[in-house]
């Protein structure tokens, strides 16, 4: 059920596809509120609830900025040694007017747009309605590495003066070693992401058993199969292209990936960006 200051506004049922609504907001301090109650005589498809794009109307000043990245964090994980690892992110403009700022990577990273090379701190200057995807890199060398940093970035929308990206790396022997076997099973997520033409879908697996790794869009139609068979127990990574399952290549926007054993299932979000 979806509340405004208390009162109902709509509620859903059952299995059902992506769908979008728009409610009329009246000025002034509002209160949204989403409630999820699970039927307890019987289970049956994911038992969850999924909200995605929440749009407000803009600003009522027609003169500003507005920040916007979809990039909440950068995982560079199980990297092996002596390579050089890179990831995009993403800065919009969302209002009328110049959007001017400063981007800072912690030590060791570097920065680049386009393939041009950009110092540790950049100052950058989208117009209107622009979108700009930078690039962090990471030449790791014969030595393990763990980093926990975040990517800063300010800019002149009042509203969101700053923001960080969580950035983490940590070096790794391989990309699959079985002969650790993970604690629990559990969906890492995929790198990079934002991403194109690939990514890399990494999970671990407690015991052997059947595994299923879907990828949805987001009105949660089923596109592609990466597997759907036995595996063995320990740390395991699927490459998506960015193709459905008759080969053709899907479209740039949010798509869903959800791993299923007999034990867990999960299901995360990434974007493709082209």
């Amino acid at each position: 059920k979806f509340y405004i200051d208390g009162t109902e506004m709509g509620s859903w049922s059952g299995n059902q596809s992506w769908s979008q609504f728009s409610y009329a907001v009246q000025p002034g301090n509002r209160t949204f509120k989403w409630t999820y109650m699970k039927d307890g005589s019987q289970s049956s498809g994911s038992d969850s609830a999924w909200i995605d794009e929440i749009i407000f109307p803009a600003s009522g000043n027609s003169s500003i900025p507005i920040f916007f990245s979809p990039t909440q964090s950068i995982e560079m994980l199980d990297v092996p040694y002596e390579t050089t690892v890179s990831a995009d992110f993403v800065i919009r403009n969302l209002g009328n007017t110049p959007l001017t700022g400063a981007i800072t990577i912690p030590a060791g990273f570097s920065l680049n747009q386009g393939g041009t090379a950009l110092p540790s701190t950049h100052n950058y200057n989208l117009g209107a309605n622009v979108t700009a995807i930078f690039t962090i890199s990471y030449t790791t060398g014969t030595d393990p590495v763990i980093i926990e940093d975040m990517i800063t970035i300010t800019s002149n929308d009042p509203a969101n003066p700053a923001y960080g990206i969580t950035l983490i790396l940590s070096t790794h022997v391989s990309n699959e070693d079985n002969n650790l076997t993970p604690i629990a099973t559990k969906l890492h997520g995929n790198y990079p992401n934002p991403f194109n033409p690939e990514t890399a879908i990494r999970f671990s697996l407690k015991e052997a058993g059947l595994v299923r790794v879907n990828i949805y869009n987001i009105k949660g139609q089923l596109i592609k199969t990466l597997t759907d068979r036995n595996m063995n127990a320990g740390n395991h990574q699927l490459i998506w292209n960015g193709r459905d399952n008759s080969g053709n290549s899907v479209g740039s926007g949010i798509y869903l990936y959800r791993l299923e054993t007999t034990s867990y299932n999960k299901t995360m979000k990434m974007m493709l960006m082209k």
